[in-house]
This record gives structure tokens, sequence and C-alpha cells, in this order.
């Protein structure tokens, strides 16, 4: 029981970092589009 619920909270935070690092990288993304636009 005790390993399941260690395994699911792994897969939980894994989720979780994943999601935040698509975000940064999708914000990276914008700003760099934006500066690029300016720049032009």
């Amino acid at each position: 029981m005790s390993t399941k619920l260690i395994h699911r909270d792994i897969i939980q935070s894994n989720l979780e970092v994943g999601t935040m690092l698509k975000l940064s990288l999708f914000s990276v993304g914008i700003l760099s589009n934006v500066h690029t636009s300016v720049m032009l």
C-alpha cells in the first residue's frame, strides 16, 4: 500500500514539474517572439 502511494506521489510530482516546465518554456517562447518582433 505505502509503496503504491509513494509511487503515485512521484508520478503526481513529475506531472506537476512537467506542466511547470511546459508553461515556463511557453512563456519564454512568447517573450522571445515579442522581443524579436520588437527588434524588427
